[in-house]
């Protein structure tokens, strides 16, 4: 029957029972928001390499366009010529 008592807890006094029930409530809203986080944090890497990688592209966009205006004066010029 000891082993049963220390099993129970005391029995809190309101006020007691009040602070443990705030303390538990913003753990759990800690933890939710930890896992909201953890959750978040990768997509946020992915759109880091995803601008990289958009930067990139624009970049190889605006060299091909770069190369295609060259590429229509030569053939104007060619044009003249001929």
């Amino acid at each position: 029957m000891a082993s049963r008592q220390t099993a129970i807890p005391e029995k809190l006094s309101r006020k007691q029972y009040k602070a443990a029930m705030k303390k538990e409530k913003r753990k759990k809203r800690r933890q939710k928001m930890a896992r909201l986080r953890a959750l978040e944090a990768p997509p946020e890497e992915d759109d880091d390499v995803s601008a990289n990688e958009e930067l990139a592209e624009r970049l190889l966009e605006i060299e091909r366009q770069r190369l295609h205006e060259e590429w229509l004066l030569r053939e104007e010029k060619a044009q003249e010529e001929f």
